[in-house]
């Protein structure tokens, strides 16, 4: 098993094999305002983004540089509830006045594992004070919801406007909710609730990935593999294995190798995840087709993985780089 989980990583390093790493050409890429653009020139700068470098300075145990991060995350990221704009623009303001509870999920538990990592009490009540929040903008009837949009005054009175009940399975994350509900009564009923949810969805064969709280009704996502992969990874990370899902993937890949790479179904993003999900859940042989697909495909002998004839996403690369250091972890 580890011989097989080594040789994904070897793989994994291989795909920044003639060319310069993917760190340093993300370095290459960050604007003067010290944040990674969604693409290299790009305007944009996403949440996702920036909590996914955290995340490898963390993994790196790069402390310096993961509060250089922390700090531009509360100055420029922080709304005045507490909650992250998931995207901001040239002149770093937010592009929306919401939320993405699935991004606030990320940012808590993020801080929750620093605060483990190096024993810093900051990163701890800033993750409790997030979570409150979540609790107060982005519950109704003991569930999550997708998110919160708001306007806001110069006055400093905002008017909240009624989210859509509903909560896509790939943005519950299973080991948060974990945490979450050991805090308070109010979270233990929530993250039952969505964890309900999400085991009785978690069938990803049918697409229906969007619970519905007001008509009790799962829907379709319009994100397909890539949140069925997602739902696989949260709950993996959770210490829970969807193992039809996982069998029914890896038998995809056997028979069709490059099917997360291309096709219908294909996309960067879908195959570092495959490769993780197929690795974490024992796979390695299936994760190391997966990945032998997302190099012939997405590597085109460049510094920065992407798919032909579109620019890099600095998001995909850094999940990249977060899955390259898990897999490392688990070789050892």
């Amino acid at each position: 098993m580890k011989k097989a989980l080594c040789l994904c990583v070897m793989i994994l390093v291989l795909a920044c094999g003639a060319r310069a790493s993917v760190e340093d050409a993300l370095e290459a890429v960050r604007a003067e305002n010290g944040l990674l653009p969604d693409v290299p020139g790009g305007q944009e700068y996403s949440a996702e983004a920036l909590l996914r470098e955290m995340r490898l300075r963390l993994l790196k145990n790069e402390r310096e540089r993961f509060d250089a991060l922390f700090v531009l995350m509360k100055k420029h990221f922080q709304s005045p509830l507490l909650l992250l704009y998931p995207r901001l623009d040239a002149a770093l303001r937010p592009v929306k006045y919401e939320n993405d509870v699935g991004i606030d999920l990320q940012a808590y538990r993020l801080l929750l594992d620093a605060s483990e990592r190096w024993n810093e009490p900051a990163y701890h009540v800033h993750a409790r004070g997030l979570a409150r929040r979540i609790l107060r903008f982005n519950v109704y009837h003991d569930s999550l919801v997708n998110g919160v949009s708001w306007k806001e005054r110069r006055s400093g009175i905002f008017t909240l406007y009624e989210p859509a009940h509903q909560i896509s399975l790939a943005s519950i994350d299973v080991s948060a909710l974990q945490r979450l509900q050991e805090s308070s009564p109010k979270w233990e009923a929530v993250a039952q609730r969505c964890l309900g949810i999400l085991l009785a969805g978690s069938d990803t064969r049918s697409h229906r990935l969007v619970y519905d709280l007001e008509k009790r009704a799962y829907a379709p996502s319009s994100k397909g593999m890539t949140d069925e992969l997602r739902v696989m990874a949260n709950l993996l990370d959770g210490g829970l294995s969807p193992l039809r899902s996982i069998e029914e993937l890896a038998d995809r890949v056997d028979a069709e190798p490059s099917c997360l790479a291309k096709g219908e179904d294909g996309s960067l993003t879908a195959s570092i995840l495959g490769g993780y999900v197929l690795a974490r859940a024992g796979y390695a042989e299936a994760a190391h087709k997966v990945f032998l697909a997302l190099d012939e495909t997405y590597g085109l002998g460049e510094n920065l993985l992407h798919a032909p004839d579109e620019l890099p996403g600095t998001a995909d690369n850094l999940l990249y780089l977060i899955v390259r250091e898990l897999l490392k972890m688990s070789a050892r």
